[in-house]
């Protein structure tokens, strides 16, 4: 084992590992709040992780952006400087929508949300700040730093919210605090195991040529990274359109919850794969094309089908009772388990199609087939409204994974013969301020 492979298998080991603990915590919390919680009560804070998670998977393209820059040898306090000029201004608009949301979302179910809702815009603030250094963290090397930091999330986020909903009253206050929280002092953490320091500020004043390599790197990983995990929660909002029984919203929620938690895992290994396929395009990224579009790709589905079959099995079998509403088993809610399943396997490969791509700087074109999808993805989810179909929307939801899944593993299969743009041209700009 050469020195270089060795050093990969240390890094994959402590990624993985300090994304197993975050998972495990996240799983925790959510079976709390859905066994032992009030209906209405978690229906309030599955709402909140809402808002939370998509900011997790979204993270406006900054988090790969800044991996993607730093890797090809940009200067890492100059990249953090530059994202946050785009970054901070776009968590303040997110904020606004977020608010929007939240008022939507809670008068779908039962009524206007409560005041301590309100407090979940200043997230994406702090999440705004946090996505630079992670990605900056994560082309050091620095996968402890990050490990604690995820497990310190899944803490403050998942489990000591869901345990002050089932001991106290006043849940909610308590949650929303720990949430918020420590965002805050999650970007203060990340900030002091950066090392950046002062070099930001060369960022935060550079102008003109040296910012186009980070501006035109960013927009289409950021439309990459709004885009898709907007439509991965598009489902929840439409179901609250329905107006369906609280515990049966709960229930569809709880299992995508449960599902998203496992997210954790592909992201702690991408991470560490991610700066190594920007470094070794030229030299490997045809051998890896050729595995992902084959082997890789054929697994894959064979995994999903096995989830999906083995999920529905179990459900039927009356294991996920206690789980569901008003602890009845149905058609209904069995397939819903099975499909959030299986597309969640699906979508794990998808994103290992995504880096790929993005390491050969295929980021609009991973944008523009998101985009294509969104328009009928979205139809169909009105179509499901219309006619009252709990079933449809997660068929639905399923369906453009699925689709998704497909195209790019078509890209994978086209870009794997196209000459990667050498690492660091992009971004190279900076290092003549």
């Amino acid at each position: 084992m050469t020195r270089k492979t060795s050093e990969i298998h240390r890094s994959l080991a402590t990624s993985v590992a300090g994304g197993l603990l975050p998972a495990v915590l996240g799983a925790t919390g959510t079976v709390v709040v859905a066994t032992a919680v009030p209906a209405a009560s978690a229906a309030q804070l599955l709402l909140a992780w809402t808002v939370v998670g998509y900011l997790a998977l979204t993270d406006f393209g900054l988090t790969r952006t800044a991996s993607r820059l730093v890797s090809g040898g940009a200067s890492p306090g100059f990249v953090v400087g530059q994202l946050w000029r785009i970054s901070v201004p776009l968590g303040g608009i997110l904020a606004l929508v977020t608010l929007g949301l939240v008022q939507a979302v809670r008068r779908g179910l039962d009524g206007p949300p409560p005041p301590e809702l309100v407090a979940l815009c200043l997230v994406p603030i702090a999440a705004s700040i946090q996505f630079p250094l992670i990605g900056t963290l994560e082309a050091q090397g620095r996968f402890l730093s990050i490990a604690v930091q995820r497990t310190a999330n899944a803490m403050f986020t998942y489990l000591l919210p869901a345990l002050a909903f089932s001991v106290t009253e006043d849940g909610l206050a308590l949650a929303v605090t720990s949430i918020v929280g420590y965002r805050f002092v999650s970007a203060a953490f990340l900030f002091r195991a950066t090392r950046v320091g002062g070099a930001v500020g060369a960022g935060l004043r550079a102008r003109g040529d040296a910012t186009d390599g980070v501006r035109s790197l960013a927009t289409w990983l950021g439309v990459s990274s709004v885009v898709g995990p907007a439509l991965l929660y598009a489902d929840r909002l439409f179901l609250a359109a329905l107006s369906p029984p609280v515990e049966l919203w709960v229930y569809y929620v709880a299992i995508s919850e449960l599902m998203m938690k496992t997210y954790v895992l592909p992201s702690a290994v991408l991470s560490v794969l991610f700066p190594r396929f920007v470094a070794d395009a030229a030299s490997h990224s045809g051998r890896l094309g050729r595995l992902l579009g084959g082997r890789f790709a054929l697994a894959s589905l064979v995994a999903a089908g096995s989830g999906f079959a083995l999920a529905y099995a179990v459900a039927q079998a009356g294991v996920l009772a206690f789980f569901e509403p008003l602890g009845s088993t149905t058609l209904t809610t069995s397939l819903v388990a099975a499909v959030a399943v299986s597309s969640t396997v699906l979508n794990w490969s998808s994103q290992v199609f995504i880096a790929y791509l993005q390491s050969r700087d295929a980021h609009r074109a991973v944008s523009l087939v998101q985009l294509a999808l969104a328009v009928p993805y979205l139809l169909a989810l009105v179509a499901c409204v219309a006619g009252s179909s709990v079933l449809g929307v997660s068929v639905t939801w399923g369906a453009r994974i699925a689709a998704v899944w497909i195209a790019l593993w078509w890209l994978v299969r086209v870009a794997r013969r196209r000459e990667p743009v050498a690492p660091g041209v992009v971004g190279a700009a900076e290092e003549t301020t």
